[in-house]
């Protein structure tokens, strides 16, 4: 009986440390640069003093962990990795950046977050048109232009699609919301679901103003219609049909309508 109560103790402690364990572990807070420079650097220890074993450009998202009582911050961002294209897609690279080189993506003002997402988004375009210069495509510079353009599509243009969505729906950027326009047009042809739902979340809270700023063309609308999927509002889909009869499509029934 009495081993019995230790092991059951025992338990009880082991519960409680593990239940404290995962009360005390903290979500990464995704986080771009404050620095004039353009870029932070990367250092493998606390400290000025330590190896820089990277750096973060401010067209780059990344994520930390918040130390209260800590002013150097572990964080993890995940780059192409270039020339080793053959062995690996992507590199993470973990280390550490001073807390004021630091901002939280949540909480960044307007103009910052303009800012920054006119850089990534412009960022996001230079690396499809530099993929697209190389005529050979099995050349190894189309490869190590495709893995580029692929790790920052994916790692950081697309993490940034719901901030994007929120900052235009809260200001109606009409100036933002075009670069976007330019970048769905000239991607066109993507398999990539995200940058559609984007729009459709813009559509839902800012529907009459989305219309007026999307292009006149078939192609777009399907976009903006795959990513309103799911919504059953009456006003959206009379107004979506609409569209469509501008557009020259024919009206459909929302509800029994499959995408």
């Amino acid at each position: 009986m009495r081993n019995m109560c230790q092991m059951k103790n025992q338990l009880l402690v082991i519960t409680f440390f593990s239940i404290s364990h995962l009360v005390l572990a903290k979500e990464p807070t995704t986080a771009v640069i404050n620095d004039p420079d353009g870029y932070t650097n990367i250092r493998k220890g606390k400290g000025t003093s330590t190896e820089i074993i990277d750096k973060i450009f401010d067209y780059e998202v990344f994520t930390y962990i918040e130390q209260p009582n800590e002013q150097w911050l572990e964080v993890t961002v995940i780059k192409c990795a270039y020339e080793d294209y053959k062995k690996s897609y992507s590199n993470t690279v973990k280390g550490y950046v001073h807390r004021s080189r630091i901002s939280n993506l949540s909480t960044i003002d307007n103009s910052m977050m303009k800012e920054r997402l006119t850089k990534i988004f412009n960022h996001e375009l230079e690396l499809y048109n530099d993929r697209n210069n190389h005529s050979d495509r099995q050349s190894k510079e189309f490869k190590i232009a495709s893995n580029k353009r692929a790790v920052f599509h994916e790692m950081m243009f697309n993490a940034v699609l719901y901030k994007f969505s929120d900052y235009v729906c809260s200001t109606q950027d009409e100036e933002l919301f075009q670069l976007y326009n330019k970048i769905i047009t000239t991607e066109s042809g993507s398999a990539d679901e995200l940058p559609s739902f984007a729009i459709g979340r813009i559509f839902k809270c800012q529907p009459d103003w989305t219309l007026e700023q999307i292009p006149k063309s078939h192609d777009y609308f399907f976009l903006l219609e795959w990513g309103c999927q799911g919504v059953t509002d009456k006003k959206h889909q009379q107004l979506l049909n609409k569209h469509r009869t501008n557009i020259g499509l024919k009206q459909v029934d929302y509800d029994n309508y499959e995408y």
